[in-house]
């Protein structure tokens, strides 16, 4: 399972503790800490893959939580944003409304507060309205986020291995874990990119990159990981065109 990586703007480190000790360890990881603007813009400029943003407006007595929110939305691979503030003013809410954050918290807040601002900011950044509330999938950055249990749980497109149908459902199945997913596979291989998943059954999609072994005479696939793949006769013809086979 891959952590959820937060990039935290905060110059105050009882704040920083409280934040830290509110989330669960095996669903979030803090992945850079920023007192000031230029040290969030470095941080966001070099750490690889930053799932969502949780801002203090002020930093060193100045708005420049503001000013970084700001940036967010002149690059091109964003992320959502939350911003914390313990400001009143009405001025400054206003300033800060104009970047669009997806949640807006007032310190001191409660963990369960933070853990649905976060399930909130993820599930509008995804344009899935109420996905969580109905244990659905939200996708972005090349990433599936999943509601298991009290958590979110996100799963990379490169962690998956396979995906079948399961009557209503379908069941992702990646190394560690699979996952019941409220939505059908036809739906599902719209946020999947063409190039590296295809279809290989009417009830298989496959992760092409975790092949092994096609068996065309016996219909099936074997991958990496042992699993076998029932392969069709309407789709072998599609499946064997992927690559160049040598006799």
């Amino acid at each position: 399972m891959k952590k959820i990586k937060i990039l935290l703007l905060e110059d105050d480190s009882d704040a920083i503790t409280q934040f830290t000790d509110a989330l669960p360890s095996d669903t979030f990881e803090i992945a850079g800490i920023a007192r000031t603007l230029e040290e969030g813009l470095a941080l966001y400029q070099n750490e690889n893959i930053i799932d969502i943003a949780i801002i203090d407006i002020f930093l060193q007595g100045q708005p420049n939580g503001i000013s970084f929110a700001k940036h967010l939305h002149t690059v091109e691979a964003t992320i959502p944003f939350i911003f914390l503030t313990s400001s009143m003013d009405k001025q400054i809410f206003e300033q800060a409304k104009m970047t669009f954050p997806y949640s807006y918290l007032i310190k001191p807040f409660n963990t369960p507060e933070l853990s649905f601002a976060i399930e909130l900011a993820i599930e509008k950044f995804g344009h899935t309205e109420d996905a969580f509330s109905k244990k659905e999938t939200v996708f972005y950055n090349d990433a599936f986020f999943i509601k298991h249990k009290q958590g979110l749980v996100k799963v990379t497109i490169e962690d998956i291995e396979y995906i079948t149908v399961e009557g209503p459902y379908c069941n992702m199945i990646t190394e560690k874990r699979s996952y019941v997913l409220q939505i059908s596979l036809n739906k599902l291989m719209n946020d999947l990119p063409q190039d590296q998943f295809i279809q290989t059954h009417r009830n298989y999609t496959v992760n092409i990159k975790m092949i092994d072994t096609i068996f065309p005479s016996d219909n099936l696939i074997l991958l990496k990981s042992g699993a076998k793949i029932l392969l069709s006769r309407r789709l072998k013809e599609g499946v064997l065109s992927r690559y160049k086979i040598y006799k």
